[in-house]
């Protein structure tokens, strides 16, 4: 299991520790925050790092278990 990390711009590490997890990832996400721009900085990362990556963002607020068991 991988450390936490945090603090500021710390996402921008993504590429560097994600490529001990492969070179595919899902990214699940809400809608608002895709159509805000902000997981694009996660994005970046994930191609800076040569990880292909499929976005989820098909959720309503507060997901339930069994929408999360569809993916």
């Amino acid at each position: 299991m991988p450390d936490v990390v945090i603090g500021v711009n710390s996402v921008k590490r993504l590429s560097e520790l994600v490529k001990a997890f492969g070179k595919r990832a899902l990214l699940i996400t809400g809608k608002s925050s895709l159509e805000s721009g902000r997981v694009k900085t996660i994005e970046d990362e994930l191609v800076k790092a040569s990880v292909e990556f499929t976005i989820y963002s098909d959720f309503a607020p507060e997901p339930t278990l069994a929408q999360a068991e569809e993916l």
